[in-house]
Order: C-alpha cells, then structure tokens, then sequence
C-alpha cells in the first residue's frame, strides 16, 4: 500500500499503518511534481481506500477505491460527522483503527498523521480473509469434534459407560451447555432412572438419581425412559420446568430443552436432555420519528457496546403487537419477545431471526398481520 504526502509518493504502508520515507528524488535525478496527475492515477489504481483530513477534520482527498468502498464519504464533508459509524467514532474516541461491517463488506481502517494536523485515513476491505478465517475455525471444530468423538467411542464396549461418557459428553459444549443421559431403570430392580450430567465447565461429571417429578415436568422424558418410540423433541418454553435437579448450581434459567431417546438393542436404553442456558435480554432505549414517514424526520442516536457472541436485534412493532393467542385479541408483547430471544440464544443471527418468525407466526394463528422487519447484528471476536 502507498500513499502520499507532501514532495512526492511514500513507500508502502506496513501493518501498523506507519509509511516508511519516501524518496524525493527519481531515478534520473528530477525531482517528483506535487500534485501530479500521475500521483492521482497512482492513488486511484491502489487497492486500498485512501481518504486525507485536513486541520479542521474536513475531507479533501477520497481515492477511486474509497468512492467504491465508501460511497457516503465525499471530499468537503466533515469526517466526524460522515454517514458511515465506523470512522464517525474512531474519530471521536481518538483511536487510531477500526473494524466494521459496511454495505455487506468487512472493512478495516487506521490513519496515519500528516504533517500539522492534517491525516491519511487506510481502509481495506478484508471481507474473504474473515471469511477464510471463519472456514478455517469451522474446520478445525469439525476436526476436534470428531477427534474426540472417535477417542470417546474406543474407551469401553459397556454399554452404561458407552452412554455416559460418549453420549453426554459430546454433546457439550458443541450442542448444549449441559447434557444428562438418563438410564432405563431395570425393572424391577430399580423404579427410579440414574442419571449422568456433563456440563460446559464442570471438571467431571455428576450423577444421581431422577425422581418422579422430574419425569413428570418435562415432556416425552416419561415415555422415553419407558421405551416408548419417540422422535426427538425440542422443547422451547424449558424455564417452566423444573431442571435444578439435574442442572448444576449457578446454571440460570434454562432456555431451550430437547429430550431425545436413547435407543438400545431391545428398545430404549433411556433418555438424553439437551439444556441450553437462557441469555440476558437487556433493552436499548431508542427514539425518534417513524421510519419513511415524514421527509423532515429527526431521529435519536444510542450507543451499544456489543462483545464478542453478543447480538443486537432491531424490530418493528409489527412483532410486539401481532395479535393473537387462544381468542387472537392479546398482543404478544415485549415480555414474549425477551423470552423467545432468551430462549433462542447462542443460534447464529439468521437462525436466531427464523426461530423468532416462527414463535410470532405461531402466536399469530394464522391471522393477518401488520408488516414485520426484524434485523439481528452480531459481534464477531476480533481477527
């Protein structure tokens, strides 16, 4: 990368975004124009975004691949005050980089001063290295997925240890935060089903024995542990059951709950409960006009500090007042909405968005409705 400055074109531009001297003589010995078109060709056919402040923080230079990459920001306007966030709070803040999604792509910044006061702002678009970074820690999950699952299931034949420490175990923490594996009692030794929990952070596993009223808080458990066929079967509203015998301490409210049958050689072998934890649902106060309504519409800014795995979800009132329910006069509300989104935490933000239609959907019956726009943003970990 290059970019330039006063005499002349520097060197490139290293990773920490400092250009090294540049020469100010060519070859032949003359002296390189300032402000030639030559340099301007030079800047347009770079492949990063170069955009140049001036003492008041007002743009004066925006290459081809900035006008491409950030079609908002046009020489003459105020940086700190430009339509695109990103560069609008590294400028407030201070910082010298920024990460950020724009029009799909993921670009990253810094700036280096100029002479005065005056910057250089670098920008690249580095949406296929994320996207190759991302692949690749896909792959190495399969990978140790299925490195454990093969050392797991060559550790015992026996079958109550091949359901504990196989079953349980894997599970967690690529499909749950915790899993119990329920045995069938062997009747009629034994009226109650022996239980094994594996949980994400708990150095070895824990068992006990289930009561009835477990069995009788959540459904399909019965049925699974008495041999009865059954499909697996997800189970959404899991904070109404009561899960803390099995739960370990401090494990919050359950979100979702799936009750799976263990299948054996002469039927069921028992059950498996797949417990999801139940995130936090924190409300950011906005305000302002309605979207599209008026042409002189003034609107409200907030700011929303995201860390990594935390997702933001923008709605329209079209979720929090379709009506519905057992007479379809009842609105689903906010109360429904943090619930749905509790219980559907840690699902990648389309999922997320899909689960969310469907409990509204639901809700709804099959009623008209008013139009719904949801959009879900979530904070990837830094590269």
């Amino acid at each position: 990368m290059t970019t330039t400055r006063r005499g002349g074109i520097a060197g490139p531009v290293g990773g920490d975004w400092q250009a090294s001297r540049p020469p100010t003589r060519q070859r032949g010995g003359g002296a390189l124009p300032a402000d030639s078109p030559l340099a301007r060709e030079l800047l347009d056919g770079l492949a990063e975004a170069v955009l140049t402040t001036d003492e008041t923080g007002r743009v004066t230079l925006v290459n081809a691949r900035a006008a491409q990459l950030l079609p908002e920001i046009v020489a003459g306007v105020e940086l700190s005050e430009c339509p695109v966030a990103a560069p609008v709070r590294a400028v407030r803040d201070g910082t010298e980089s920024f990460d950020a999604e724009h029009h799909g792509r993921h670009l990253r910044g810094g700036r280096r001063q100029l002479a005065g006061s005056r910057y250089a702002w670098y920008v690249r678009d580095v949406t296929e290295e994320h996207a190759r970074t991302d692949a690749l820690l896909a792959e190495r999950s399969r990978t140790a997925f299925l490195a454990q699952a093969g050392s797991r299931l060559g550790l015992s034949l026996h079958r109550d240890q091949t359901l504990r420490t196989t079953t349980a175990t894997l599970a967690v923490p690529y499909l749950a935060d915790a899993a119990v594996a329920l045995l069938r009692p062997p009747a009629p030794a034994e009226s109650h089903a022996r239980w094994t929990r594996y949980a994400d952070g708990e150095p070895a596993p824990v068992t006990g024995v289930a009561g009835p009223e477990l069995t009788d808080a959540v459904p399909g458990l019965s049925e699974a542990l008495d041999g009865v066929p059954t499909e697996p079967s997800p189970w959404r509203d899991a904070e109404a059951a009561d899960l803390s015998a099995v739960l370990p301490p401090g494990f919050g409210r359950p979100g979702a709950l799936l009750v799976s049958p263990m299948p054996g050689p002469g039927g069921s072998a028992g059950a498996l409960l797949l417990v999801t934890a139940a995130g936090s649902v924190v409300p950011v106060p906005v305000g302002g006009m309605p979207v599209g309504a008026l042409a002189d519409a003034r609107f409200a800014e907030a700011q929303v500090h995201l860390d990594p795995g935390d997702l933001l979800l923008a709605y329209t009132d079209g979720v929090t007042e379709a009506n519905g329910g057992p007479v379809h006069a009842e609105k689903f509300g906010a109360h429904r909405l943090r619930a749905a989104l509790a219980a559907a935490a840690g699902l990648p933000p389309a999922a997320l968005v899909d689960r969310l239609l469907q409990v509204v959907d639901e809700w709804l019956g099959g009623q008209a409705h008013d139009d719904i726009a949801v959009l879900a943003v979530c904070a990837s970990a830094p590269a």
